[in-house]
């Protein structure tokens, strides 16, 4: 057997604990050296004497633990490293375990997880939050960082960080660069975050996600002093050569992270099915029994739970705006807005699509003279018990070529039409209000183009096109999204030919020109209504300002930002700082996403009950049955009163600005008046049932008053015969039967004669 003889790099944690394994079996057969050396001086020039000693014997093996090979390699040299080109291997400690024999214990697991993974890593292994903190803290002592650096990052570097949307930038000042382990204790407190980068005179660092296609992006062929591990989602740092160099770099990790404008659509739609079609109201829209496809895999229902521990980064930055997102709105509201596994009688499904979270999926807009293309953030299907859903596509815009003010404007115009206007416009060549054609790419599907619609309609239907009689059906790609979870469902676009929208958009110049209002009334107009050309959709002064006034929310107008509120559009205007593009434009895409969603539900739902009312209206002239008419209307009445108590809100929120953003965009929609209009129509229908009921029942009242009457003079007569002893002088029955129905019939006459005389 040969001697083991291993040379210990750079201390961390996982190089100490590596160090204890080896010193545990020290001895016969086993030797080790450890320089104390730090990341920077981790070398095998270190190892020189240990390397002439031991290097090119045959009874000797030599490990090198995370050591830079900056001498001659003896023949019997082995590297131990998982960092750079060896980051798909096991870490250093798996390594030296497995040439040992040992049997990794839990605490040596998640030593090893924190060095190839981080604290992504560690959760994975099932670390509880305390283990956690635990193997951080132990880690930055090992490297030498003591306390009293850990107390100047808090209080003087990291109150100075910057952002530019998801990314994280940390400058550290000149007097803090020389500080021992300074990046480690900002990435540690910083933590969770989806990307960092960390800079200083002499090197920068990414952490965190896509951090491998970042490096592959600037340094596409590599480059001197350039390293990195961990893994797609890992880290890479460079070293800093010039002094414009740091400036250069952070400019192509801020334009991979630069976010011009979020754009959300909403397709709002009624749902069913053809085999409930004779079920009542909330049998039918049931969403309990809603059953999705056998196998598929590109959707899947997402419920919150409360416990359920998050084991990786994004999972941490969604739980995180959940939390804000519950913490703003009542906690009555919560079963309206959240699919939750705690509620037994939920009024909603909520499906999320999968390949936005594991591949790069594109939306794109293709016009006459450009096409627009916009990051898919995620897809997210909800159905509601009232009969309608709402499918929802979060979009990012990060292509400095579609930024201005005008492309902004288009991608809002052009991307939410799903089906052709009232224009008519079938061709290419007629198309002022429509896109040459819609598409996601990069979702998986076996047929191409399966997720595109290029609007073009055939005045004579066939199989392959619509034809002009297909009016209100909605564009194949949205339809196929939605098919590939429930392929029966019939979908009907509820509320317009295009989908709502929620927009925020960066933009500095026009913020600051936000201060000067009126010449800045064009343009605000032209935003908040989506128009896509030169001019505003509307033509007269007066009427213009009126709208501008109704839709604009001013609170923040001071500090450059604006809101607006159309009856299909919510749009928040802002400068490009580090607040408006992670706050503000997050809020945007979370809390007041919710908002302007829930306020569609109310009004898609408040369409689909005006439709069933119309419908029972309709059935009413054909069904005589009472039967027929009476359970259906209960059936709807109810599932109204389910909506009025679940869905529809005078107030979701304490915050001030949720309140008035709520009852601006209730305005807009004039929610309000169609829920009393509605109140009316089924208040109407429940008369006509009472109007039927009444009717019945004075019918059935007046049979027995006929049945009665017809009773009375035969009962009056046998009474009095039975009185007296008429049986000697009619023995006979039948004489006596006779002489009954004789007086009866004449009393009878009688009476009616005298109650005509009466009526007259």
């Amino acid at each position: 057997m040969k001697k083991k003889v291993f040379l210990l790099g750079g201390h961390d944690l996982e190089m100490c604990t590596i160090k204890e394994l080896l010193e545990a079996r020290r001895g016969d057969g086993l030797l080790y050296s450890d320089k104390n050396l730090s990341w920077s001086s981790a070398s095998l020039i270190n190892y020189e004497e240990e390397l002439r000693k031991y290097g090119d014997r045959q009874e000797y093996q030599i490990y090198g633990v995370e050591l830079r090979e900056d001498v001659r390699i003896p023949e019997n040299y082995t590297s131990i490293d998982h960092h750079g080109d060896a980051d798909c291997r096991p870490s250093s400690l798996e390594q030296v375990a497995e040439i040992l024999g040992v049997r990794m214990d839990h605490r040596m697991r998640l030593v090893a997880a924190n060095d190839t993974r981080y604290i992504p890593g560690m959760l994975k292994e099932g670390a509880t939050a305390q283990e956690v903190e635990d193997i951080r803290r132990e880690d930055r002592r090992a490297q030498g960082i003591d306390k009293e650096t850990e107390k100047t990052v808090k209080k003087e570097i990291l109150p100075k960080k910057d952002s530019v949307g998801d990314l994280t930038i940390v400058n550290v000042p000149k007097e803090y660069q020389s500080l021992k382990g300074v990046f480690s204790v900002i990435s540690d407190w910083l933590y969770p975050y989806v990307a960092l980068v960390i800079c200083t005179d002499t090197e920068l660092c990414y952490y965190g996600k896509d951090a491998a296609e970042v490096r592959k992006k600037i340094f596409p062929e590599g480059r001197d002093g350039l390293y990195s591990g961990g893994g797609e989602d890992g880290y890479w740092g460079v070293g800093i050569k010039g002094e414009t160099e740091t400036e250069d770099i952070l400019k192509e990790v801020k334009g991979y992270w630069k976010v011009y404008s979020y754009h959300v659509f909403y397709f709002p739609f009624k749902w069913g099915f053809k085999d409930t079609g004779s079920k009542l109201f909330t049998d039918r829209y049931d969403v309990a029994g809603l059953k999705e496809v056998p196998g598929q895999k590109v959707w899947r229902r997402a419920r919150i739970r409360k416990g359920v521990p998050q084991r990786d980064v994004m999972a941490m930055k969604e739980a995180s705006e959940l939390f804000g997102e519950k913490q703003y709105f009542f906690e009555f509201v919560h079963p309206v807005l959240y699919d939750s596994m705690d509620e037994k009688n939920n009024i909603l499904r909520h499906y999320e699509r999968l390949e936005p979270e594991a591949r790069d999926v594109k939306y794109e807009i293709e016009v006459k003279d450009k096409k627009y293309e916009l990051k898919v953030e995620s897809i997210n299907l909800n159905i509601y018990s009232t009969g309608i859903g709402v499918l929802t596509l979060y979009l990012a815009n990060k292509k400095e070529s579609q930024k201005s003010e005008a492309d902004v404007r288009n991608i809002n115009q052009y991307g939410r039409r799903v089906m052709p206007p009232n224009a008519g416009e079938f061709n290419d060549w007629q198309r002022s209000q429509l896109a040459k054609s819609i598409s996601i790419r990069g979702l998986q599907s076996d047929a191409q183009d399966r997720y595109k619609d290029d609007f073009r309609y055939c005045y004579i239907q066939d199989e392959k096109r619509k034809g002009v009689d297909d009016t209100w059906t909605v564009s194949s790609m949205i339809l196929n999204l939605i098919h590939d979870i429930f392929p029966d469902m019939d979908v009907v676009p509820v509320v317009d030919d295009r989908m709502l929208v929620n927009c925020w958009y960066g933009n500095k110049e026009l913020s600051q020109k936000i201060a000067e209002y009126d010449s800045f009334k064009n343009s605000w107009y032209k935003f908040v209504f989506l128009d896509e050309g030169n001019c505003p959709s509307c033509q007269d002064k007066e009427m213009r300002d009126r709208l501008l006034s109704e839709s604009t929310y001013t609170r923040w107008k001071d500090y450059g930002t604006l809101y607006g509120v159309s009856r299909y559009s919510l749009v928040a205007l802002t400068d490009e700082s580090g607040f408006s593009t992670s706050v503000i434009a997050m809020h945007m895409r979370t809390i007041y996403a919710r908002l302007f969603e829930l306020m569609i539900v109310q009004r898609a739902s408040l369409l689909r009950f005006s439709g069933e009312v119309t419908k029972l209206c309709r059935d009413i002239n054909l069904k005589k049955d009472l039967k027929e008419i009476e359970e259906p209307i209960k059936s709807l009445y109810l599932g109204y009163i389910r909506f009025i108590n679940q869905i529809y809100f005078r107030s979701v929120t304490t915050q001030d600005q949720g309140i008035e953003l709520y009852e601006m965009i209730s305005r807009q929609f004039d929610t309000e008046r169609q829920i009393k209009a509605l109140d009316g129509e089924i208040d109407e229908l429940n008369r006509y049932i009472d109007l039927r009921i009444d009717s019945r029942r004075n019918k059935n009242g007046e049979w027995l008053n006929m049945l009665a009457a017809f009773f009375l003079p035969g009962s009056l007569v046998a009474g009095l015969l039975g009185m007296n002893k008429w049986h000697d002088v009619i023995p006979d029955f039948w004489w006596y039967f006779g002489v009954v129905v004789v007086l009866s019939a004449g009393l009878g006459c009688l009476i009616s004669h005298l109650m005509k005389q009466k009526n007259k």
